[in-house]
Formats: C-alpha cells, sequence, structure tokens
C-alpha cells in the first residue's frame, strides 16, 4: 500500500476482539482499541448484521471536520509565504494527521473546539526565530493557546501555564519523535 493510500485510509490493521462479552475494534487511523460502541454504525454485513466504520467516531468527526476545512489550511500556506517562508510543502493530509493523533483538542490545554471553532495551527519553533512549516514543528492548538504562547519557545511558555500537564508534554514530544522517525531523522529531545 502506497504511503498517500495509507494516509488515506489508515496505517493501522481494523482488527476486532472480544473480552469479557464485549466487542472491540481497533480504529485504523488512531491505533486504539476500543468497545464497538465507539464506532459509527455503517449499513450492513452481508449476513445481515449490524456493520461498523473502521475509524473510531473521534477519527471520524475530526477527518470530517478537516476536510470541511480545505480552504483555511490554503489560506494558512499563503500565510506562510507572505511571511517569507519560500517553499511551504506541509499539506492538508499531515495536519489531519496531526489533529488525529492530538484526537481533536489542543495539543496544550486539551480543550476540544464547540461548533464554529476550528483549531489553529502552531508552530511549536516559532517561523520568526527560524522555525519552519514542517510536520514535525505544527501541532494543533486552540486560538487562546497559540495567540497566548506567541513568538515564546513553546516548553518554557507551556511549564508555566495553569493547564501544564506533563503527560500532554509527553506526547508533543512523542509526535515530533514519530515524524521525524518516519521522515529519517532523529529526535533530539528527551
Amino acid at each position: 500500500m502506497s504511503r498517500k493510500t495509507k494516509r488515506m485510509y489508515g496505517t493501522h490493521e481494523s482488527t476486532d476482539e472480544i473480552i469479557d462479552g464485549v466487542v472491540y475494534r481497533t480504529c485504523r487511523f488512531c491505533g486504539q482499541t476500543k468497545p464497538l460502541h465507539e464506532f459509527s454504525r455503517n449499513g450492513y454485513n452481508d449476513d445481515g448484521s449490524q456493520a461498523y466504520r473502521h475509524d473510531c467516531k473521534v477519527c471520524y468527526n475530526v477527518r470530517r471536520k478537516e476536510n470541511k476545512a480545505k480552504k483555511s489550511h490554503s489560506d494558512f500556506i499563503g500565510s506562510m509565504k507572505r511571511r517569507g517562508e519560500p517553499n511551504v510543502a506541509y499539506t492538508h493530509q499531515e495536519w489531519k494527521e496531526a489533529v488525529i493523533f492530538f484526537g481533536g483538542e489542543c495539543c496544550y490545554c486539551g480543550r476540544t473546539m464547540r461548533k464554529g471553532e476550528r483549531l489553529t495551527r502552531d508552530h511549536l519553533e516559532p517561523v520568526s526565530i527560524g522555525g519552519c512549516s514542517t510536520q514535525d514543528n505544527i501541532v494543533p492548538a486552540c486560538s487562546s493557546c497559540n495567540s497566548s504562547k506567541g513568538a515564546s519557545e513553546w516548553r518554557e511558555w507551556y511549564m508555566k501555564q495553569p493547564f501544564f500537564s506533563q503527560e500532554r508534554m509527553n506526547k508533543i514530544f512523542k509526535w515530533r519523535s514519530i515524524i521525524r522517525q518516519l521522515a529519517g531523522g532523529t529526535s533530539h529531545e528527551p
């Protein structure tokens, strides 16, 4: 399966297992094993039984919402070019992968967006101090966290926040490490 196809249809094997009489399924996109009721219904199987999607409700909703927001991605690319970044190769698909990885929440405060609100693309290393629009440098953040952080170094800023969470910080490190490994680079972070 090509890299593009894996991105469109998920990189994880969707498998079902029964534990204590409850059916669990592994989501193709986030890779988490969840009870079947956390997957949307999707018609019927050939034997007449209820069929369910292979992506969990969280991943399905994130992907659906972000597919509707392609224009905001092209606006983001245009703004990066206006800021002086010559070759912005960051794709809408890479953005969807980041949003799915963080569960559709702000990577800093964990807030989920209400109807009509959108997550913003935050550069961990700000463009103003040499950061680029690459997949390992962009994370989803609510507009409040993104504007509060501004051009600050993200670790220093984040550790001073009242909503600081070591678990969420580790998830950011994990995201950067995974993307750098996929790109063939190395991770220099703890």
